[in-house]
């Protein structure tokens, strides 16, 4: 390797960690004609990354170690951990910061230099290398840095990701046809890549606009690379270059040359003819940009300054009638934003002709807070609502960019929270879905009593905030529950019903069994016998769905259990209803039977009362204690009827049986052998048959049905 005494990677580093455009084109072309004379051969290089492209002593790139790792790979393939079906995958001696996705399947056959198709390895595959290899040109970022060889086979083969690095290509001034050819490149179907041929295509077709001389460093002055022999430029050749070259001040800036772009305009504002230096500033590239457009691209505040220092129009449109600022709010650059309004941009304008968005709904789409911060306090509004009834902070919160929607809050964008999108959904509604509980106590926090009125009861299209906020789902109970809290706390409408079930948020807590979020809602002082639509109370809804822990609290909250709904049916009704799939039930009417006054007489639209519905159960399901509570109010069941084989013991009340105990005993459990007669049974106990009264026993759920079990009171621990 003596004859290379250079890499890409090495050029990088003395480059601060970046190339110029004009050396990732010529780099890019070198490679692109290697890797496609290898493809042409049948070879697929696998090891595309910048430490193995090579600089010859006339800084042409050379691929190099093509194939090796494929060699390697057989001799020391080793295994990535598991820990979701990563068995069989493999991740190689190819470095997985630029492997394709295909390139980490399961090894089925030996593999050699050339295609193999056993493991899905293609020529494809290189294409992606590249890609990633491009970026890391471009960015001076190594892809997926930080990231494990695990983490990294989860994004690009389960997640199907590009590197997260991709996304900052943008900003360094690349024209938009290399920029789409990147990502091409890191398609994850590899039939969509594009061939190594199409790509040299469109490296020689940039190379061509970009006066040929080899570039040392980003920080090069363009005039010096530009002229032969280091002569310095006269006002006529400065004059001759701008005009051989019309967008010689779009290299500079895509070069990051903030030298060479001020020497550029001091030069030609020093000329008497102004219209050189106008016709500098308004050029458009290839690709419609002005030069300033690819320096608020870059995001370098150095390059806007030096160009805003001649450029009267700062709101200058691009060929898709965007100004300058929008590419600085995508870049993420305050700076750049703070120099442009310093030179009067105008921040509130709309695109497309006033129909499209405005700058702040940009900015909020990108969630950059500190661009935010720039915008609003330069006179954007806070509260601005595009053309499909979207505020900028609807669009903040719906992208989860809480910092950036805090800013437009601690603004004067409070007043957004009762705005309605297309949707019927306000930014408060979009917090409740999202889970912010931290932007919704914020901005209580900084609302005015009168905002907070205003937005807090807007109803959506399932019910207001504090009904979508009890309705979260159980993964997210504790961020609804802390979001009922607040809206609670700061006057939401307990008495709200969500749509179309009709239900108040204290009826979705019963109802999801959810005791913690019932007590947040009883502490807020929300009346626990709140009636719906439907003049269900909340101990309904829980009773009915076996709600247990929720029905405890609202009885002990006071819940009245005589209350009737539209169907006539009170708290006796519906338990005893639903105890045919919930036994648990009847152990409530006994508790329920202790309250004052219970309205166990009571008829529901049916006619029914209590007594009806309990004589439809099974007799062995009622206990003792619900017998003894029922005959105490007054409710007496029909005569129990008797089978053989019907499991009983002895009531609990029962001293001294008629007939003696007969070798058993008062906790003693038998079933019927024979009924002598409507008073007389026969019945099988342990210590065997005994002669007993109807009146003396009651029925008991058959020890082979399961039965309800607990431990005793004085066991501390089973055996």
């Amino acid at each position: 390797m003596d004859r290379y005494p250079g890499s890409v990677q090495e050029e990088m580093r003395q480059n601060g960690g970046r190339l110029t455009l004009e050396q990732i084109l010529r780099y890019g072309a070198d490679i692109a004609r290697g890797v496609a004379e290898l493809h042409a051969a049948g070879i697929v290089c696998m090891s595309i990354k910048p430490s193995n492209i090579l600089l010859d002593a006339n800084g042409h790139a050379v691929v190099s170690d093509y194939g090796l790792s494929a060699i390697l790979k057989n001799l020391t393939s080793r295994k990535v951990p598991d820990d979701s079906n990563m068995s069989g995958m493999d991740a190689t001696v190819l470095s997985p910061n630029y492997t394709a996705p295909e390139a980490w399947g399961p090894l089925k056959k030996s593999l050699n230099l050339f295609w193999d198709s056993a493991n899905g390895i293609s020529p494809e595959s290189d294409a992606w290398s590249f890609g990633c290899t491009l970026v890391e040109m471009c960015t001076g970022a190594v892809p997926w840095t930080g990231l494990s060889a695990e983490d990294i086979y989860k994004s690009v083969v389960k997640e199907k990701k590009p590197p997260p690095q991709y996304s900052r290509v943008v900003g360094v001034g690349l024209p938009g046809e290399l920029w789409k050819m990147i990502g091409d490149c890191l398609q994850f179907r590899a039939s969509r890549r594009p061939s190594f041929q199409d790509m040299l295509k469109t490296f020689l077709r940039h190379l061509l606009e970009i006066p040929r001389s080899p570039p040392a460093s980003p920080e090069n002055d363009f005039t010096n690379v530009s002229l032969p022999n280091g002569v310095e430029p006269s006002r006529t050749s400065m004059l001759d270059l701008v005009h051989d070259n019309p967008n010689a001040l779009h290299h500079l800036v895509c070069e990051g040359n903030a030298t060479g772009v001020r020497d550029l305009l001091a030069e030609a504002a020093s000329m008497e003819n102004s219209s050189l230096i106008h016709s500098l500033l308004e050029a458009q590239n290839t690709d419609g940009y002005t030069a300033l457009h690819l320096a608020c691209r870059r995001g370098s505040a150095e390059l806007v300054e030096a160009i805003v220092a001649y450029q009267q129009n700062v709101d200058i449109l691009d060929k898709d009638e965007s100004p300058p600022i929008v590419f600085a709010l995508a870049a993420g650059s305050p700076e750049c934003v703070r120099a442009l309004i310093r030179r009067s941009a105008n921040v509130n304008s709309m695109l497309r002709e006033g129909l499209g968005p405005s700058l702040a709904h940009i900015c909020a789409h990108h969630g950059q807070p500190e661009c935010m911060q720039e915008l609003l306090m330069a006179g954007a509004d806070p509260n601005a609502v595009d053309g499909e009834g979207e505020s900028i902070l609807h669009i903040a919160v719906a992208k989860r960019y809480t910092e950036c929607a805090i800013v437009i809050l601690e603004n004067g964008g409070c007043s957004s929270m009762s705005i309605p999108n297309s949707q019927n959904k306000t930014p408060l509604h979009l917090c409740i879905e999202t889970w912010n509980a931290s932007l919704v106590k914020r901005w209580v926090e900084v609302a005015s009593k009168e905002q907070i009125v205003e937005a807090v009861d807007v109803p959506s299209p399932v019910g207001t905030a504090l009904c979508m906020a009890a309705a979260l789902k159980k993964e997210h109970e504790k961020e609804g529950q802390e979001l009922v809290r607040i809206l609670l706390a700061v006057g939401a409408d307990p008495t709200a019903q969500d749509d179309p079930h009709c239900r108040t948020a204290l009826h979705t807590a019963a109802m999801i069994n959810d005791a913690e979020l019932v007590k947040i809602i009883l502490d807020a002082g929300v009346d626990v016998n709140i009636r719906n639509a439907q003049n269900t109370t909340p101990l309904h809804v829980a009773l009915n769905r076996g709600a247990n822990s929720c029905v405890g609290l609202l009885l002990a909250a006071g819940a009245d259990c005589n209350l009737q709904d539209d169907d006539g049916d009170n708290s006796f009704h519906i338990a005893a209803d639903a105890s045919k799939m919930i036994r648990e039930n009847l152990t409530w009417v006994v508790q329920m039977l202790e309250h004052p006054s219970p309205a166990v007489d009571v008829r529901n639209h049916r006619g029914w009362t209590l007594r009806d519905f309990l004589e439809r159960l099974p007799r062995e399901w009622i206990s003792e204690e619900l017998m003894e509570k029922l005959e105490d109010k007054g409710v007496h069941l029909s005569p129990t009827i008797y089978e053989v084989a019907d499991w009983v013991k002895f009531r609990r009340t029962v001293t001294s049986p008629d007939f003696g105990w007969q070798g058993a005993g008062p906790k003693s459990i038998g079933f019927v052998q024979s009924i002598v007669d409507n008073d007389h049974l026969i019945v099988s106990f342990c210590s065997g048959e005994a002669r007993v009264l109807t009146s003396e026993v009651i029925k008991v759920i058959p020890l082979n049905r399961g039965q309800h079990v607990q431990l005793k009171a004085d066991i501390l621990e089973p055996r």
